[in-house]
């Protein structure tokens, strides 16, 4: 009996970039089913990936560039084809065939209807594999609108589509390309260009794998944080006696260090935490909540106090800080020394290190990962079913605000999937989702996270709603693109998505506005995705109060006058349970804040005064409506019923009284929806 791939003709058409790091393009078309699925996949100079994907495939003709193929060139992916997929025909063809526009035409022609704009979106930017469909006009045929193509991601991998990429700023800052305000530039700690090139390309595409991938790197992460001293013990013992001999003076260093701080904490009755930084070395972290009096006692120095807490130092710890300075400087130096003999020693086998570079860049992308999460205190992320986070920060204006950023919780469960996010402008409603999907991605790829404690779910799927921009040269309104990349995200989302949606509808009318976001807010609802949305239709959170798996949040603010009377609006930036008051005119008071004449934000509020009683008003009267009619309604049933009592027979009666019900049950259907 023949399997399924025996039964199926499979073609596949491949691309590859010729950068270091290659991306590569895949289009297989399964001629069989009628079917087309594209990938673009970051893989490394081994291409384990393409050659995985290739494989699972089982194609039976395998299109190639003849312009990188031998004889034109000794191609390393022509070789692992040919020798690891030998069942596989190899075709070439001239590079003119992979042409991006011809690729887009093929889709606009060839695919379902209702498949073409989600595509567009799938495949914006990702010239390879758009490329690579192109190369199939050349060895297969298919009628109109008859081919059924889907875009899919590289296998264990979390699909982030471009949209996505750019308006998260994962790779690159909006407004400052050149800046290092990105999550890549967060992360970006590597010491050399493949440790720089695997970040970006785990970024791009984080695995999905915790047993493989992400679990083991959270274990060297941890190894790494650990190691607060890692030069310290960089060389092993027994190499070098004075090492050794350095290395024995600091431990008991270290040791009097922490005696000391029980010594201060049995005489002066504060419990005190030990901290270390690299400039001051230890100093001592004091709650306020923990002191008796508002005076510290005088045996602390160097004091410096912060919101909560109070930083400080004692004579005793800056003398015995002095002493590990200067013999940590010596088991440096001396380190160093033995470090740069092994390296003479082994530059005699340079090409045999090559071979492990990859092993290498993935040392140094965890490096980098260490090095952040022990200056930005990040905590390790548990692997479960859950997203809970406890006082989480937004991991890039945590590094540009620092102390003043105000951290915020998070939690999702099968429970409370899909948050309603509700608040003022600028009150911190785009900051608090975009916060999650960022943090998502870096603990995804075996980084810690900043927050205080900090549970996720793997998902497969990001998709992000948030941009406002109109698209002039696609000849797209605001709405036009909000509609097309919904249609995209729909078709797509599954229970293992994550998504966040920014004021979905703002770019049309209210009303259809608002009909839109409760449409795709059911639709998102049913598909089983963790879900944040954001909006200023309070209306929405009314009308999905009673759905299972929401949950509403604020992030509130409050009014206040100043100290020289004016009245002001202060964001919290603090997300809590609940709705924001739908009678309370925010945008009004924002632009009271502001300062705009009194006389004009009077006459705004008596202005939306009026349009919320005319409101309630219409809803008053079109409920009594309803209500008299329904009562009618009742009243003719009630006669009718009668009626068939005293006259029926009893043949007809069953008939009638079916119908009976039906077109009552119509008629109040249509009264409600009315």
């Amino acid at each position: 009996m023949l399997g399924a791939s025996d039964q199926q003709t499979i073609i596949c058409a491949v691309a590859e970039s010729r950068g270091i790091s290659p991306s590569i393009g895949i289009a297989l078309v399964n001629i069989t089913l009628g079917e087309a699925i594209l990938s673009q996949i970051c893989d490394n100079q081994s291409y384990v990936k393409t050659i995985h994907k290739l494989q699972i495939a089982i194609a039976s003709r395998i299109v190639l560039m003849s312009t990188a193929c031998p004889p034109n060139k000794d191609s390393v992916l022509y070789s692992l084809i040919d020798e690891l997929i030998p069942d596989a025909d190899i075709e070439m063809l001239d590079r003119s065939a992979w042409s991006e526009i011809d690729g887009l035409e093929y889709i606009e022609n060839l695919a379902f209807k209702s498949d073409i704009d989600p595509m567009k979106v799938a495949t914006q930017g990702k010239y390879y594999c758009i490329g690579s469909l192109a190369a199939h006009m050349f060895t297969v045929t298919f009628a109109p609108n008859s081919l059924r193509i889907r875009y899919r991601p590289s296998e264990d991998t979390m699909m982030i589509d471009v949209s996505v990429i750019q308006s998260l700023e994962i790779l690159q800052n909006l407004d400052k390309p050149k800046s290092k305000d990105s999550l890549f530039g967060l992360l970006n700690q590597t010491k050399t260009p493949m440790g720089s090139r695997m970040l970006r390309s785990n970024i791009l595409q984080p695995p999905t794998k915790y047993d493989t991938f992400i679990g083991p790197r959270y274990e060297a992460l941890e190894e790494l944080t650990d190691m607060r001293n890692q030069r310290t013990y960089a060389v092993k013992a027994g190499i070098n006696d004075m090492l050794d001999v350095a290395r024995q003076t600091y431990k008991e260093l270290t040791n009097e260090v922490h005696l000391h701080l029980n010594d201060v904490e049995a005489q002066q009755g504060i419990h005190l935490t030990l901290k270390f930084d690299h400039g001051r070395k230890y100093w001592l972290h004091v709650k306020s909540g923990h002191l008796n009096q508002e005076a510290l006692p005088r045996i602390f120095i160097n004091v410096l106090k912060k919101k909560d807490h109070i930083e400080c130092q004692t004579l005793p710890l800056v003398k015995l800080n002095l002493r590990l300075s200067e013999t940590s400087n010596e088991i440096v130096m001396r380190s160093d020394k033995v470090i740069q003999k092994l390296i003479e020693d082994l530059r005699e086998s340079a090409p045999q290190l090559f071979r492990v570079c990859e092993s290498v860049a993935l040392v140094d992308m965890i490096a980098s990962f260490a090095h952040l999460a022990t200056i930005r205190d990040y905590v390790r992320p548990e692997i479960l079913g859950t997203l809970a986070l406890k006082a989480a920060r937004h991991p890039i204006l945590d590094r540009v605000m620092f102390e003043e950023f105000v951290p915020n919780d998070y939690i999702a469960t099968p429970e409370h999937r899909f948050h309603i996010v509700t608040g003022c402008n600028m009150a911190g409603k785009t900051t608090y989702i975009r916060a999650v999907a960022l943090l998502q991605i870096m603990a995804q790829i075996g980084c810690f996270v900043p927050a205080e404690y900090a549970s996720f779910s793997v998902v497969h799927n990001l998709f992000a709603r948030v941009s406002l921009a109109d698209n002039l040269e696609a000849n797209l309104s605001t709405y036009s693109l909000e509609m097309r990349e919904m249609a995209f995200i729909l078709r797509n989302v599954d229970e293992k998505s994550l998504v966040i949606i920014d004021e979905l509808g703002r770019g049309t009318s209210p009303r259809d506005g608002l009909a839109m976001a409760i449409a795709m807010s059911e639709a998102l609802i049913q598909s089983g995705a963790f879900v944040w949305f954001a909006t200023h239709f309070v209306e929405l959170t009314q009308v999905l109060k009673d759905r299972p798996g929401v949950l509403n949040l604020q992030l509130a603010s409050e009014r206040s006058i100043s100290d020289v009377g004016e009245p002001r609006l202060v964001m919290l930036y603090k997300a809590k349970s609940g709705v924001v008051d739908p009678n309370q005119h925010y945008g009004i008071d924002l632009a009271r804040a502001i300062g705009f004449p009194e006389s004009f934000t009077k006459r705004a509020e008596e202005v939306a005064n009026a349009l919320r009683r005319r409101r309630e008003a219409n809803w008053r009267d079109s409920e009594s409506q309803r209500l008299v009619a329904r009562r009618k309604l009742v009243l003719s049933l009630h006669d009718a019923l009668r009626q068939a009592y005293e006259h029926g027979s009893d043949e007809a009666l069953p008939g009638y009284l079916k119908h009976l019900q039906e077109d009552f049950i119509t008629r109040m259907n249509d009264l409600e929806i009315s």
